[in-house]
């Protein structure tokens, strides 16, 4: 299912890019409302399957390790929050787990966090 979804975001996101004459990126492709909820969606079941509540709270759940992201999405952009993930603060305690996310992965859990208002 979710190289269906892969498959169907980055059709979606080339014909708009051709159509309306955008720049496309790969690390962050430009998504409408319907595509970013199933990102969000992705992304907050990658959170939980990659254990990241463990260490960080969201509203009353998590563990104190980590920093609380409850309002995380109103502080950093999306791109911002991808960076973030893919390279850590070098004092940060967060396990390598990016290493084994792919770009499209890191985007959803990015687009999740972001919506932490």
């Amino acid at each position: 299912m979710l190289r269906s979804l892969r498959i169907r975001l980055a059709r979606l996101v080339i014909n708009s890019a051709v159509v309306t004459g955008t720049a496309w990126s790969p690390a962050l492709p430009p998504v409408g409302a319907q595509e970013r909820d199933v990102l969000a969606e992705e992304g907050r079941k990658l959170f939980v399957q990659q254990g990241c509540y463990g260490c960080h709270t969201i509203g009353t759940t998590g563990g104190r390790k980590g920093p609380d992201l409850s309002h995380v999405g109103t502080k950093y952009s999306v791109s911002a929050l991808a960076a973030r993930l893919e390279d850590p603060s070098p004092t940060a305690h967060m396990p390598p787990i990016f290493n084994t996310l792919s770009d499209f992965e890191v985007h959803a859990l990015a687009v999740y966090l972001r919506t932490l208002r």
